[in-house]
């Protein structure tokens, strides 16, 4: 069951993994409510989702609508990620990585969940390259650790990336 979490964290593009990556709607409630809560590996996340009675009603709202999109794509893939990926250690989207390398021999559902996946973060690599190089030139890929520094940025970004990263966030 772990490994559907990974599964689900990096077909979201990863930055599901952080709410503070979603300074959008949320970005005052971890700061108010998880500000000691190391990033990564879906902590704040689950800070948030802990604490559902004290935070905002747009923040709950987006917080809903994530968790509805991780259990989709954790149903259409959880047999997928059993049956080819059951031996990769989860984290830090080994598991997504694996079910893009067997794509081709996934189920139509869950291959259609890793490709749009797999489009998102193309469509974010590209649309946010030279925010990254601008904003975050020093900051560590891996564990949502760059969406969270865009969005640390927001009001700096370019109108793609800052477009980009509010889609991923909804």
């Amino acid at each position: 069951m772990k490994a559907l979490t990974w599964i689900i964290a990096a077909l979201v593009v990863l930055v599901v993994q952080t709410a503070s990556a979603a300074p959008f709607p949320c970005q005052a409630d971890v700061e108010k409510l998880c500000a000691d809560v190391e990033p990564g590996q879906g902590r704040i996340a689950a800070c948030l989702w802990s604490k559902q009675a004290e935070i905002s009603a747009e923040c709950k709202a987006a917080a809903v609508a994530r968790h509805e999109k991780r259990k989709a794509v954790a149903q259409a893939c959880k047999q997928d990620a059993e049956t080819y990926c059951k031996d990769v250690a989860p984290g830090q989207g080994r598991v997504a990585l694996c079910l893009w390398a067997k794509r081709a021999k996934l189920t139509p559902e869950c291959k259609t969940h890793v490709e749009t996946g797999k489009a998102q973060l193309d469509a974010g690599v590209k649309a946010c390259k030279d925010d990254v190089k601008k904003h975050c030139p020093k900051v560590k890929m891996g564990q949502g650790r760059i969406a969270a520094c865009l969005a640390e940025h927001t009001r700096e970004l370019t109108y793609d990336c800052y477009v980009w990263l509010d889609e991923v966030t909804d």
